[in-house]
Protein backbone atom coordinates (compact mmCIF):
# COMPACT_ATOMS: atom_id res chain seq x y z
CA UNK A 1 0.00 0.00 0.00
CA UNK A 2 3.04 2.17 0.85
CA UNK A 3 4.40 1.46 -2.24
CA UNK A 4 1.03 2.19 -4.35
CA UNK A 5 0.77 5.75 -2.28
CA UNK A 6 4.59 6.82 -3.18
CA UNK A 7 4.27 6.15 -7.06
CA UNK A 8 1.10 7.97 -6.86
CA UNK A 9 2.68 10.80 -5.57
CA UNK A 10 5.65 10.64 -7.48
CA UNK A 11 3.55 10.62 -10.80
CA UNK A 12 1.83 13.59 -9.45
CA UNK A 13 4.70 15.52 -9.03
CA UNK A 14 5.69 14.92 -12.87
CA UNK A 15 2.10 15.79 -14.01
CA UNK A 16 2.54 19.50 -11.44
CA UNK A 17 6.14 20.09 -12.94
CA UNK A 18 5.25 19.23 -16.93
CA UNK A 19 2.21 22.15 -16.41
CA UNK A 20 4.53 24.77 -15.47
CA UNK A 21 5.76 26.87 -18.85
CA UNK A 22 8.21 29.07 -17.78
CA UNK A 23 9.61 32.50 -20.02
CA UNK A 24 12.37 35.53 -19.84
CA UNK A 25 11.84 38.66 -21.96
CA UNK A 26 14.48 41.27 -22.13
CA UNK A 27 13.57 44.66 -22.97
CA UNK A 28 15.43 47.67 -23.78
CA UNK A 29 15.85 50.62 -22.71
CA UNK A 30 12.89 52.11 -25.14
CA UNK A 31 10.75 49.62 -24.29
CA UNK A 32 11.59 47.28 -27.62
CA UNK A 33 12.38 43.77 -27.11
CA UNK A 34 15.91 42.75 -26.80
CA UNK A 35 15.30 38.83 -26.89
CA UNK A 36 13.24 36.30 -25.50
CA UNK A 37 13.14 32.37 -24.40
CA UNK A 38 11.14 30.18 -23.11
CA UNK A 39 10.83 26.27 -21.65
CA UNK A 40 8.18 23.79 -19.87
CA UNK A 41 9.23 21.85 -17.03
CA UNK A 42 11.44 19.83 -16.31
CA UNK A 43 12.98 21.25 -19.50
CA UNK A 44 14.90 24.67 -18.26
CA UNK A 45 16.40 27.68 -20.66
CA UNK A 46 19.16 26.28 -22.82
CA UNK A 47 21.02 29.39 -23.25
CA UNK A 48 22.02 31.56 -20.64
CA UNK A 49 20.09 34.92 -20.32
CA UNK A 50 22.32 38.10 -20.82
CA UNK A 51 20.84 41.39 -19.10
CA UNK A 52 23.15 44.47 -20.61
CA UNK A 53 23.46 47.85 -18.22
CA UNK A 54 20.35 49.50 -19.87
CA UNK A 55 17.84 46.54 -19.75
CA UNK A 56 15.03 45.12 -18.10
CA UNK A 57 14.67 41.36 -17.29
CA UNK A 58 11.27 40.03 -16.54
CA UNK A 59 10.84 36.15 -15.83
CA UNK A 60 7.42 34.80 -15.40
CA UNK A 61 5.61 31.35 -15.13
CA UNK A 62 2.49 30.08 -15.85
CA UNK A 63 0.65 26.55 -14.23
CA UNK A 64 -2.76 25.51 -14.89
CA UNK A 65 -3.20 24.98 -11.05
CA UNK A 66 -5.00 28.27 -10.29
CA UNK A 67 -4.68 28.24 -6.49
CA UNK A 68 -2.49 31.19 -4.70
CA UNK A 69 0.62 30.58 -3.39
CA UNK A 70 3.79 32.86 -2.47
CA UNK A 71 6.28 32.34 -5.34
CA UNK A 72 10.25 32.98 -5.12
CA UNK A 73 12.83 33.72 -7.71
CA UNK A 74 15.82 32.22 -6.43
CA UNK A 75 19.25 34.11 -7.74
CA UNK A 76 22.32 32.39 -6.33
CA UNK A 77 25.76 33.27 -8.05
CA UNK A 78 28.22 31.25 -9.69
CA UNK A 79 31.25 32.45 -9.26
CA UNK A 80 31.05 33.81 -6.45
CA UNK A 81 30.17 31.83 -3.10
CA UNK A 82 27.35 32.74 -0.42
CA UNK A 83 25.88 35.46 -2.94
CA UNK A 84 22.62 35.26 -2.97
CA UNK A 85 19.33 36.47 -3.42
CA UNK A 86 15.30 35.82 -3.66
CA UNK A 87 12.54 38.03 -4.67
CA UNK A 88 9.05 37.73 -4.33
CA UNK A 89 6.88 36.95 -7.82
CA UNK A 90 3.89 39.00 -8.24
CA UNK A 91 0.85 37.89 -9.62
CA UNK A 92 -1.49 35.13 -8.74
CA UNK A 93 -4.06 32.54 -10.05
CA UNK A 94 -1.60 30.15 -11.71
CA UNK A 95 0.62 32.95 -13.49
CA UNK A 96 3.30 35.04 -11.47
CA UNK A 97 6.46 37.13 -12.88
CA UNK A 98 9.02 39.60 -11.56
CA UNK A 99 10.62 42.23 -13.32
CA UNK A 100 13.88 43.11 -12.77
CA UNK A 101 15.80 46.44 -13.63
CA UNK A 102 19.57 47.47 -12.78
CA UNK A 103 18.87 50.88 -13.57
CA UNK A 104 16.63 52.16 -10.91
CA UNK A 105 18.95 53.19 -8.67
CA UNK A 106 18.83 52.91 -4.52
CA UNK A 107 16.79 49.51 -4.63
CA UNK A 108 18.00 46.13 -3.24
CA UNK A 109 17.74 45.12 -6.96
CA UNK A 110 19.76 47.44 -7.78
CA UNK A 111 22.27 47.08 -4.99
CA UNK A 112 22.62 42.67 -5.65
CA UNK A 113 23.42 42.71 -9.02
CA UNK A 114 25.50 45.84 -9.25
CA UNK A 115 27.86 44.85 -6.60
CA UNK A 116 27.79 41.49 -7.65
CA UNK A 117 27.53 41.30 -11.94
CA UNK A 118 27.77 38.22 -13.58
CA UNK A 119 26.00 34.59 -14.07
CA UNK A 120 23.53 33.59 -11.67
CA UNK A 121 21.71 30.36 -11.37
CA UNK A 122 17.83 30.91 -11.36
CA UNK A 123 15.06 28.95 -9.61
CA UNK A 124 11.56 29.64 -8.77
CA UNK A 125 10.65 28.15 -4.74
CA UNK A 126 6.84 27.91 -3.96
CA UNK A 127 4.70 27.65 -0.72
CA UNK A 128 2.88 25.01 -2.77
CA UNK A 129 5.54 22.89 -4.47
CA UNK A 130 7.00 19.99 -2.01
CA UNK A 131 9.27 18.92 -4.04
CA UNK A 132 12.56 20.55 -5.11
CA UNK A 133 12.57 24.23 -6.83
CA UNK A 134 11.85 24.62 -10.36
CA UNK A 135 15.31 25.51 -11.95
CA UNK A 136 14.78 27.96 -14.49
CA UNK A 137 18.39 28.49 -16.30
CA UNK A 138 21.02 31.18 -15.90
CA UNK A 139 21.01 34.68 -16.29
CA UNK A 140 24.03 36.51 -16.93
CA UNK A 141 24.12 40.01 -15.73
CA UNK A 142 26.77 42.24 -17.97
CA UNK A 143 26.69 45.11 -15.58
CA UNK A 144 29.67 47.41 -14.72
CA UNK A 145 30.59 46.53 -10.84
CA UNK A 146 29.95 49.41 -8.91
CA UNK A 147 32.65 50.44 -6.80
CA UNK A 148 32.31 49.52 -3.51
CA UNK A 149 31.75 53.26 -1.52
CA UNK A 150 33.61 54.13 2.35
CA UNK A 151 32.68 57.16 3.81
CA UNK A 152 36.00 58.52 6.21
CA UNK A 153 35.14 58.63 9.56
CA UNK A 154 32.01 56.05 9.16
CA UNK A 155 31.60 54.03 12.47
CA UNK A 156 29.72 51.56 10.24
CA UNK A 157 31.49 48.73 10.50
CA UNK A 158 29.93 45.12 10.00
CA UNK A 159 32.38 42.89 11.64
CA UNK A 160 33.19 41.47 14.54
CA UNK A 161 35.02 44.27 16.99
CA UNK A 162 37.65 44.01 19.60
CA UNK A 163 35.85 43.31 23.23
CA UNK A 164 36.00 46.49 25.19
CA UNK A 165 37.08 46.56 29.09
CA UNK A 166 36.24 49.28 31.10
CA UNK A 167 39.30 50.50 32.78
CA UNK A 168 38.54 52.24 36.04
CA UNK A 169 40.64 55.27 37.40
CA UNK A 170 43.09 54.20 40.40
CA UNK A 171 42.31 55.85 43.67
CA UNK A 172 43.67 58.70 44.34
CA UNK A 173 46.08 59.21 47.70
CA UNK A 174 44.96 61.49 50.04
CA UNK A 175 47.06 63.34 52.85
CA UNK A 176 46.56 63.01 56.04
CA UNK A 177 43.21 64.27 57.53
CA UNK A 178 45.16 66.32 60.21
CA UNK A 179 47.11 68.47 57.31
CA UNK A 180 43.54 69.26 55.82
CA UNK A 181 42.27 70.89 59.02
CA UNK A 182 45.57 72.46 59.62
CA UNK A 183 45.50 74.05 56.11
CA UNK A 184 41.84 74.63 56.20
CA UNK A 185 42.39 76.60 59.95
CA UNK A 186 45.46 79.08 58.54
CA UNK A 187 42.88 79.69 55.18
CA UNK A 188 40.27 81.40 57.90
CA UNK A 189 42.53 82.77 60.25
CA UNK A 190 45.16 84.70 58.38
CA UNK A 191 42.32 87.13 56.90
CA UNK A 192 41.56 87.38 60.42
CA UNK A 193 45.09 88.17 61.81
CA UNK A 194 45.94 90.66 59.21
CA UNK A 195 42.79 92.35 59.61
CA UNK A 196 43.15 92.89 63.51
CA UNK A 197 46.78 93.32 63.05
CA UNK A 198 46.28 96.29 61.00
Amino acid sequence: MKVIAFLLTAVLTLCVQAQISIKAVVTGRDGNQVSSTSAKTPSKFTKPVNLGEDETLQLSFARSETDDDIVFAHFVHMQKKNVEASFVMEGSKGKYFISIDVAKKNTFIYNQFKSNPGAYTVSFLSTRFQQDPIKVGTVDFEIRESPVVTVLGSTEVFAPQKEIFHVFRKEETMPNVLISYLFAGLVVAVPWILLLSS
